[in-house]
């Protein structure tokens, strides 16, 4: 995890100004009424499938703050009219705590009919159905900048609003979609643009840096706007390259309004025609980014167009870097898992479909597993994946896996999951149990995560070996009808979390559809029993202790007597400390900790049987 994104954890929602809280939508295209995102993190990921209502959202957001309208970018045509429902007006409503005020707002932004402006929108009274709160009384005039006698005013706020699929220069509009007329010397499109090139280049050389317009004819060159300092240095991050300079020019000559970039590097100089759309939405972005007034609200749509991965970690560093250091909130939609990665769950909203009345609901808390499967990626790469509870876990099953097949790691990913056994069996169980193609990926947790102690781990995969199947209802203990009203007590007594702890990614969220709910529960079950392993020990402290063997460097004997009744995690701290004079961290710990693995004996019964438990479970993933 990046140190920018640790700082963004550590700072308050409240240490920013003119903060949206929340945005809820009682009828708003295709989402769900009532549908609402908190925005409780200042970068949050708007994660679904094209059509679910992300963009819908960013422009909802774009006309939160005075002086901007959603009819920007929604807004009725003779073809594609915006069709109401009776007397439901298209809406949404959003809070934000405005400063100097004691308590949050709510503010609804309505669209009105009228004949003049058939995309009208207003700010609307509060709206009891919409269960909006009164304004105060008596009316207050020293809040008359924040509201009237009515209805709260908009929200003072800057928005930079980029939809990265519509991000193309003057030499892409023409070059894909520009008209012109032929003549003696001009009979293709090449012939055009080399033309009015040379044109452009001499209105460059003629401006330099200053706000001059130079005409050729009825077209002009309008600006050029040099990047500074800074904004070189993010653009050569995020693209990989080392500009020494970037100028973006602002003209007509190529039969359009937009803009050119011109590069200069230690070599020469090129514009975006060789440049490429991706670096030209990095520079617009950048500049658009690190220009934004503080407290911006900083929209993106897809950035990840035309972006390699590195490029994208990058570019989220430079939003990372806008929220620390001038109080921005940043919300993007994306298709990619490299926006995604490693942040809290409540900064990742799934919007979700529903097939009941065909809209989108939106989950306000998933976890980057489930956001994973919804972008179609796969986590950590392409290997099988191994979730254990910590570093030490990984390295027993690591160490036994070589043992069992010295080739097997190039098959295998042992991952340590972040959070512990109860994050990994609340996050991976909703996320194996959502997917509808089979994940062959699997968890392997500390003996004393096992709820089912009667079940033997290896007579569990001998079944599963010789069947050709594995019976879940074996562990289910083919639940009766009278008793699923206890759904939530047996999945808590089976897995050791209940079930309404879970995040359940079900058509509306977590609704009260209850049969679909219990479906979602027992098929949780299925996947527990199926896809969650268990060493043969309470822990991997356990395991290593007792299977150390004496040596010349470590006197295994000698030691366990210095520490015969302590708990096993507190007898590796305590031997460290011993060890090394003073008072250890956990590196240290961990590599006391692999000088005993690595003087195992290993024909140890322990040892044998984890090897064992480890090697019928990759045999029956067809690992081995």
């Amino acid at each position: 995890m990046s140190d920018l994104l640790t700082s963004i954890k550590k700072r308050r929602i409240s240490s920013f100004n003119n903060y949206i809280l929340n945005i809820r939508f009682p009828f708003f295209k295709k989402l769900k009424n009532g549908a609402s995102i908190d925005l409780d993190f200042p970068f949050v990921a708007l994660v679904g499938p094209n059509g679910s209502g992300k963009s819908s959202t960013l422009q909802a957001l774009y006309g939160c703050p005075a002086n901007h309208n959603v009819a920007h970018y929604w807004f009725s045509t003779a073809i594609d009219p915006i069709e109401e429902s009776g007397d439901e007006a298209y809406r949404y409503i959003y809070k934000y705590q405005p400063l100097n005020y004691q308590s949050p707002v709510e503010i609804a932004q309505k669209r009105v009919r009228r004949k003049d402006d058939p995309d009208y929108w207003e700010t609307a009274r509060p709206m009891i159905k919409d269960k909006m709160a009164n304004m105060p009384e008596p009316f207050d005039e020293s809040l008359s900048e924040l509201r009237n006698k009515t209805r709260w005013k908009k929200i003072q706020k800057e928005v930079v609003y980029i939809d990265f699929r519509a991000e193309l220069s003057a030499f892409d509009k023409f070059f894909y979609f520009g008209t012109y007329n032929k003549s003696e010397s001009i009979d293709s499109k090449q012939d055009f643009l080399r033309k009015r090139s040379r044109v452009l280049k001499n209105h460059i050389e003629q401006i330099g840096t200053s706000s001059s317009v130079m005409s050729w004819h009825s077209r002009e060159t309008t600006s050029i706007d040099v990047l500074n300092e800074e904004e070189i240095n993010w653009v050569n991050s995020i693209l990989g390259k080392n500009y020494i300079s970037a100028k973006i020019v602002k003209h007509n000559l190529f039969n359009n309004s937009g803009y050119s970039i011109i590069f200069t590097n230690s070599v020469s100089s090129y514009s975006e025609a060789v440049a490429g759309s991706g670096e030209v939405s990095v520079v617009n972005c950048v500049v658009k980014v690190l220009r934004a007034a503080k407290d911006s609200l900083i929209l993106l749509d897809e950035p990840e167009v035309s972006l390699h991965p590195g490029a994208q970690k990058a570019l989220r560093q430079l939003l990372f870097s806008v929220i620390l250091k001038n109080g921005c909130q940043v919300i993007v939609s994306t298709h990619s898992e490299h926006f995604v990665n490693g942040l809290p769950n409540n900064a990742i909203k799934l919007f979700q479909f529903e097939a009941a009345n065909n809209t989108y609901n939106i989950i306000n808390n998933c976890s980057a597993e489930q956001a994973f499967l919804r972008l179609g990626s796969e986590f950590h790469g392409t290997k099988r994946k191994i979730y254990v509870e910590d570093e030490l876990a990984k390295e027993i099953v690591s160490a036994a896996a070589v043992e069992i097949d010295k080739e097997i790691l190039k098959n295998i990913e042992v991952i340590v999951y972040p959070g512990g056994a109860a994050t990994i069996v609340k996050n991976l169980l909703v996320h194996f149990a959502v997917s509808e193609t089979p994940n062959k990926d699997i968890v392997f947790l500390d003996g004393d995560m096992r709820k089912t102690v009667d079940i033997d781990e290896t007579e569990k995969y001998k079944e599963k070996l010789d069947e050709g199947t594995f019976s879940v209802k074996r562990f289910q203990k083919d639940i009766p009808q009278s008793e699923l009203n206890d759904i939530d007590d047996i999945l808590f007594s089976q897995t050791g979390t209940r079930g309404d702890s879970f995040i359940l990614p079900l058509n509306g969220g977590n609704s009260d559809n209850s049969v679909q709910k219990e479906n979602f529960k027992l098929k949780m079950l299925d996947v527990y029993h199926d896809k969650f392993n268990f060493m043969n020990v309470d822990t991997p402290e356990e395991l290593i202790w007792e299977i150390a063997s004496n040596s010349d460097l470590l006197n295994v004997d000698s030691i366990k007597k210095l520490f015969p009744t302590e708990p096993y995690k507190d007898r590796f701290r305590l031997f460290s400390e011993h060890d090394y004079g003073s008072k250890t961290n956990s590196t240290q710990i961990l590599e006391t900790q692999k000088r005993f693995l690595a003087k195992r004996d290993t024909n140890h019964y322990l040892w044998l049987e984890f090897k064992e438990i480890l090697r019928l479970i990759l045999k029956a993933e067809e690992i081995l």
